[in-house]
C-alpha cells in the first residue's frame, strides 16, 4: 500500500512524484532489475498511471534526461523549497 492508499498522505507537509517517459522507465527498470523487457511493461502497466500521481501530488520532478540534468532539477527543487540552502 503506497502513501496515498494508506491515508499518510495527510501526514506530509509536501507530497513529490517523480514522473520519467515510459520507455526510459522501462529501459531504468530492465537494467536495474535484470529482468526482460515484457516483464518490466507489465509492472509498470500495474502501476498508476502518470495522471494519477499528478493529480495528487503538490510537486512534480520529471526525470528525462540525463542523470546530472535531474541531479540539478532535484537540487533546483530543494532550493527553491527553502530545503536546502
Amino acid at each position: 500500500i503506497g502513501l496515498f492508499e494508506s491515508g499518510l498522505a495527510q501526514l506530509c507537509q509536501t507530497t513529490v512524484a517523480v514522473t520519467a517517459p515510459t520507455e526510459d522507465r522501462i529501459r531504468r527498470l530492465m537494467a536495474r532489475d535484470g529482468i526482460t523487457e515484457d516483464y518490466a511493461r507489465k509492472r509498470i502497466a500495474a502501476q498508476h498511471d502518470e495522471s494519477w500521481f499528478r493529480s495528487r501530488c503538490d510537486h512534480i520532478l520529471e526525470n528525462n534526461g540525463t542523470r546530472k540534468q535531474f541531479q540539478d532539477k532535484c537540487l533546483a527543487f530543494l532550493r527553491e523549497s527553502d530545503i536546502i540552502t
